[in-house]
């Protein structure tokens, strides 16, 4: 007699035990996802390497060289120089439009994945293109008017104001370009964190799967054993019951025998 709880599994091995897809079904799943953190992960560290970081460190960049530039602008006017201001923006001009770059790029990547922090809007590179003519302008005033009279204290305060207020943009745009590269590496942690949890997670499922096969088979294999010990002890018992059949009939041959030497030797005295 075979064990019932392997009669689940048919001749050509393809249903599975009783619970057994259950956990085939939570291994499949957590795979899944587990694609799914990777691929959030590469996604997200991907931009932080060619968008965010690339995006803070031009931030930082016009922002020195704006400083770079009223230096040299102070350093003019105390010289009493006369000639073009176009060479001094070059530098400055030149950080603007990589920044300007960089975020056009970061404009291309239209796929947003969930919990992913947006980048700059337009809004933000306008006002800041507009704070930079705004110091330009004023720039250029105050070199004219210097050129006129060295007492213009209206012009210096209002190019002093452009440059204050220039910087300040640029302080605002450098930490909002700090904190949304913060929030992406605080994800970018968050699913590598998940991501390690599911691989232990998996790894104590395949431990578990592998240890349910084991006692599985070694339930079979006891089911096996016992089924053979039966029926070995069901052919015993036959072999035993045919000798004792083959017994009788001898004992009912040698009876009959018996029967007939007596019949006959009471037939020959009943004639005599």
């Amino acid at each position: 007699m075979t064990d019932s709880r392997i009669s689940n599994t048919t001749s050509d091995g393809t249903q599975l035990a009783p619970g057994v897809w259950k956990m085939h079904l939570v291994i499949w799943t957590l795979g899944l996802f587990m694609v799914c953190i990777v691929g959030y992960g590469f996604y997200s560290g991907d931009r932080i390497n060619t968008v965010d970081a690339p995006l803070v460190q031009a931030a930082m960049k016009i922002k020195l060289e704006a400083s770079t530039t009223n230096l040299v602008l102070e350093g003019i006017l105390g010289d009493g120089f006369v000639g073009g201001l176009e060479p001094v923006w070059k530098p400055l001009d030149r950080a603007f439009l990589n920044f300007r770059s960089i975020f056009n790029e970061s404009k291309k990547r239209k796929t947003m994945l969930p919990f992913q922090a947006n980048t700059l809007d337009s809004a933000d590179i306008d006002k800041l293109e507009s704070k930079l003519s705004e110091f330009k302008d004023n720039a250029r005033k105050r070199f004219e008017g210097k050129r006129i009279s060295l007492l213009d204290e209206d012009v210096d305060r209002i190019y002093r104001l452009a440059f204050k207020n220039l910087t300040g943009d640029l302080n605002k745009l450098e930490e909002k370009l700090r904190e949304l590269m913060s929030k992406n590496l605080r994800l970018f942690r968050y699913s590598q964190t998940i991501m390690v949890i599911l691989c232990v997670l998996l790894t104590l499922l395949a431990g578990i799967m592998f240890q349910r096969f084991e006692r599985r088979q070694e339930r079979a294999y006891r089911s096996l054993q016992d089924a053979n010990e039966q029926l070995e002890k069901e052919i015993a018992e036959r072999e035993r019951s045919e000798k004792a059949v083959r017994a009788s009939e001898e004992r009912y041959r040698q009876i009959v025998k018996e029967l007939k030497d007596f019949s006959t030797a009471v037939s020959h005295d009943l004639r005599a």
